[in-house]
């Protein structure tokens, strides 16, 4: 088409009334800088966008589900994009060569066409969503992958998919099953990639990758990482594992895994009703004393990271601990009283 209204104005915004954006519809535009698609258009085109090499900005709505082969090819000025969440196909070839630095691939897409990022050399990382099953032939070969994230649903990938993708450091697989590897999928000239790069996979399954005839040749397969926060109110304290915290605070800590998948847990705790006993002096250089009109059955003392250090069995009204021996720092007493009872919680000093 005639590009000259285009090149002078420098914008445009695909109005309500249009339906879908034809095959090549404004190929070669390079004066256009802004694209805006309204949200009526359910297909961009094949080659709709073509060598709009000038296009910095793109605004895609919800209402699109299938971007066409070559749509955008050769925009060599985006440098970003967000997918609309009911896109499904993205065709072949239809970023090609764009300056893309990073990109998310929403759950929603089903299909990345062969070649579809193929030399975006300043992309950098890459989530592809759970519901991709192949990844085809050179879909991101040249790019200048360093993390990569590849969703549940992948089975298989295939020949030079991530060819010459030589900085890559770290992949993240979600599949429990080991994709299909082509021999040729992460090739490239020179490269250490099988030897360098980092392969992070759920931890019930790290064996099948390490086992895979293909995978395998990547030296550095681990279990990943699993990490939980926490935000919780109790009335005297938390326990996770063989760490028991008794006091208001933010708390982190990791549980490891014998396939080196270790556990971190981000803790913020608030601790509630705190019953008055007796007790002291506080601080205290050795003795600490514990009096109460009640009855107590047992008292415990606890290091701040949540490990217990001390144990007396009471059974009465009153209890005398040496902490004598104890490094110099603050510690929690865990004060039991009627079975039914929930234990009260306190802090003294050792000093």
């Amino acid at each position: 088409m005639d590009c000259y209204f285009l090149m002078t104005v420098l914008g445009l915004t695909i109005p309500y009334s249009v339906r879908e954006m034809g095959g090549y519809s404004f190929e070669s535009c390079i004066g256009l800088t802004t694209l805006i698609i309204s949200d009526s258009v359910p297909i961009i085109g094949g080659g709709a966008f073509s060598g709009c090499t000038g296009l910095t900005s793109v605004s895609i709505p919800n209402s699109v589900t299938s971007i066409g082969e070559h749509a955008f090819n050769g925009c060599i000025g985006i440098t970003s994009i967000t997918f609309p969440n009911n896109l499904t196909q993205i065709g072949t070839a239809a970023f090609e060569r764009c300056s893309l630095k990073s990109l998310i691939i929403p759950n929603s897409v089903t299909r990345i066409g062969n070649g579809a990022f193929l030399g975006c050399s300043e992309m950098t990382s890459v989530i592809i969503g759970d519901s991709v099953e192949n990844i085809e032939s050179v879909t991101f070969f040249g790019c200048g992958l360093k993390r990569l994230v590849i969703g549940s649903s992948v089975e298989n990938i295939e020949g030079n998919a991530f060819a010459y993708c030589d900085s890559i450091e770290e992949i993240h697989i979600k599949a429990n099953v080991p994709p299909i590897l082509d021999a040729s999928a992460f090739s490239c000239y020179g490269c250490n990639n099988y030897t360098t790069t980092e392969v992070f996979v759920n931890c019930e399954v790290v064996d099948s990758y390490r086992n895979d005839s293909k995978w395998s040749r990547f030296t550095n397969i681990r279990g990943e990482t699993v990490s939980y926060s926490i935000d919780t109110i109790v009335s005297n304290f938390v326990t996770i594992g063989d760490h028991t915290f008794y006091s208001t605070g933010n708390y982190m800590f990791a549980v490891s895994h014998e396939t080196a998948c270790d556990t971190i847990y981000d803790i913020r705790l608030r601790v509630l009703a705190e019953p008055v006993y007796d007790i002291g002096p506080n601080p205290t250089k050795s003795l600490l004393n514990i009096n109460s009109d009640g009855f107590i059955s047992a008292v415990e003392v606890y290091s701040v990271t949540g490990q217990l250090v001390m144990r007396k069995d009471v059974n009465g009204y009153e209890a005398e601990f040496d902490m004598e021996g104890l490094v110099d720092g603050v510690y929690i007493l865990r004060i039991y009283g009627e079975e039914s009872n929930l234990p009260s919680v306190y802090k003294v000093v050792k000093e």
